[in-house]
């Protein structure tokens, strides 16, 4: 990575270089001295105009290019004024704290670990468009255990119902857990919110088929709607499909959440999902079998119908951005962990 590189050149350099004389008393600079400093505060420009923020990694947190900036204004300044080799390690001193700060600002890779109540990624505003007539759901899920707290455990969705009513709305992605029979354990299913007009929630399960998500090993899921159709793909290739009701979009209620249920009553995810896409087309079978890399390179711009993208393969803390620049997340009760 040319930008990290940059960082271990420019913080081995000040362990290196000569540090000159220290007298006090002497105005005339020492030139050794210069030349080092001018080497270093040349090379941390150069770190700032070639480093890039953003939430993928190798990025840097928003803000912190800025942050090094002013630290390398400060430490210029008092070079600028020096009269003595002394002010010349101290804007040395400067430097070279700005960019230990600016180090631990690097955005490191990590995938998120759900694995209890409050586990979840959760768009921070409601949005009806999360739940169109037609859309296509993909995401990475290594699953590490059926346990759950509830006979069913949400991995995607905008499932919903109003307290004391039976108005449902909204869609979810979920599995059976371990309260069922050893033989359901990891049965995929897709549920649709219709309503107030009997049929209150349509659910496609992949139980005829049959399948079930393994444990420890990475699974590719697709699900694609349209309206009253629904498909579900297992690594790119038609696993099973059905007949459900329109779904009922909840503009006040429809919160896109990763690994876990609005309702919050045990429906967590144990395990990890990574790369949730989000389109607002139905995908066909070839293009969801030609995108099957691991992250979608960007520029996310070449993808006219991507509604929404969380990569999760950085670990950002409680504040996820969608890359796509559409949608704000908070993230609690997860674990970040390479792989």
């Amino acid at each position: 990575m040319k930008t990290r590189a940059l960082l271990l050149f420019i913080c081995s350099s000040f362990i290196f270089a000569s540090c000159g004389d220290d007298d006090s008393g002497d105005v005339n600079l020492d030139p050794t001295l210069l030349a080092t400093w001018e080497r270093e505060v040349t090379a941390a420009r150069e770190l700032a105009d070639n480093s890039t923020e953003g939430t993928l990694p190798g990025d840097f947190f928003v803000g912190s290019i800025a942050k090094l900036r002013e630290g390398i204004d400060l430490a210029q300044g008092i070079a600028d004024r020096a009269t003595e080799d002394i002010r010349i390690e101290s804007a040395r001193l400067v430097l070279q704290s700005a960019l230990d700060e600016f180090e631990v600002s690097l955005v490191e890779q990590a995938i998120p670990r759900f694995s209890g109540l409050s586990s979840e990624v959760i768009t921070t505003n409601p949005d009806a468009e999360l739940s169109p007539d037609e859309f296509t759901v993909e995401l990475r899920v290594k699953l590490q255990s059926y346990d759950a707290n509830s006979g069913v455990a949400n991995l995607i969705g905008t499932e919903n119902q109003t307290p004391g009513t039976f108005n449902t709305s909204g869609w979810t992605l979920r599995y059976l857990t371990s309260s069922n029979a050893p033989s359901s354990h990891g049965t995929l299913q897709v549920v649709i919110g219709s309503g107030n007009d009997g049929v209150y929630w349509s659910v496609v399960s992949t139980a005829a088929v049959p399948y079930v998500l393994p444990l420890d090993q990475w699974v590719r899921l697709a699900l694609t709607y349209n309206n009253q159709n629904l498909k579900i793909y297992v690594d790119g290739v038609l696993l099973t499909e059905g007949v459900s009701q329109p779904i009922n979009p909840d503009a006040a209620l429809g919160f896109f959440r990763i690994g876990n249920s609005a309702f919050k009553d045990g429906r967590f995810t144990n395990g990890i999902i990574t790369d949730v896409r989000f389109w607002d087309v139905e995908r066909t079978a070839q293009e969801i079998s030609d995108n099957m890399e691991d992250y979608l390179p960007g520029p996310f711009s070449n993808y006219p119908d991507l509604a929404l993208y969380f990569p999760l393969n950085a670990n950002l803390g409680e504040n996820i951005d969608d890359v796509t620049g559409n949608y704000k997340a908070t993230a609690t009760g997860l674990t970040w962990v390479q792989e």
